[in-house]
């Protein structure tokens, strides 16, 4: 039967160490240390919540950086660093969402990291070390990791709201790179859409919603105006002459009198009294 402990991260006034602790001795070790005993068994990141591999590169703080993993997370896919072995990155088999990279030693960290950048650019990237300076820390988050962090100076708990607020925001912008993504390929059969700036696509995306009625023109100013300067009727006008001039044969943008524009043409129904203004 394997052994079953907890553990917890205590001060020496110079350095954090972790201290394995059999569950039955928890309450007294926790009187001893003077810490609070939930603080030894904090809430761990689920693997549900989400998918973590550790690249770990085999020096003196190796079995430490374990032991704070082991704090943190409660399942993770553990991999030795090879320098030209990309299987610890690749999702051929199965996909992950978080790379903790375990080294102290930047001069092998970084180039290889540069090396495949590309390949993680949808993952959190976070590099794990120990004694390391606060300028050593900044050299890695320059170089793009999501977070650098210092098993000596930061408690697991602390670790587990970063990770969490990081991932948080990385799902917000995923789904948003989704949704313009979507956008884009609606407007495919309509233009060029690597033609179009951001103004200019919110516009004709309005127009198409519209699936060929007249869309009013202070919708189509709003939708103009999210995320950029806001126009002005004036605005909208330069707009729709410069979207005329981008739509692929066979559409238009016509004007309905007092009520707004409509986009019009082979797959969409033709709006009633329509005329180019």
């Amino acid at each position: 039967m394997s052994e079953i402990w907890t553990g917890a991260w205590v001060s020496d006034g110079k350095h954090m160490k972790y201290v394995k602790v059999i569950p039955e001795n928890v309450a007294a070790f926790a009187r001893n240390e003077g810490v609070q005993q939930d603080a030894m068994a904090g809430e761990l990141i689920d693997p549900r919540e989400m998918r973590v591999r550790y690249v770990s590169v085999g020096d003196q703080h190796s079995a430490a950086r374990e032991f704070w993993m082991r704090s943190v997370f409660q399942f993770y896919l553990e991999f030795p660093y090879v320098p030209e072995d990309m299987s610890p990155l690749s999702s051929a088999q199965s996909d992950y969402d978080v790379l903790v990279f375990g080294c102290n030693d930047l001069k092998r960290l970084l180039p290889f990291y540069r090396k495949n950048r590309s390949i993680l650019r949808r993952k959190l990237v976070v590099c794990l070390m120990r004694s390391s300076t606060p300028q050593r820390r900044a050299k890695v988050i320059y170089s793009g990791f999501d977070d650098a962090v210092d098993i000596d100076r930061t408690l697991p708990a602390e670790a587990v709201a970063r990770l969490r607020a990081m991932w948080q925001r990385y799902r917000m912008v995923a789904q948003r790179e989704q949704e313009e993504l979507a956008e884009d390929v609606a407007l495919m059969p309509f233009c060029e859409v690597t033609r179009l700036t951001p103004k200019e696509k919110s516009v004709l995306h309005a127009l198409v919603e519209g699936k060929g009625r007249s869309v009013a023109q202070f919708k189509l100013q709003l939708a103009g105006s999210r995320g950029h300067e806001q126009i002005n009727q004036s605005n909208l006008r330069v707009t729709i002459s410069t979207l005329r001039r981008k739509l692929r044969d066979g559409y238009r943008i016509v004007c309905s009198s007092g009520v707004g524009y409509a986009l019009v043409g082979n797959f969409v129904p033709q709006a009633l009294d329509g005329n180019e203004k």
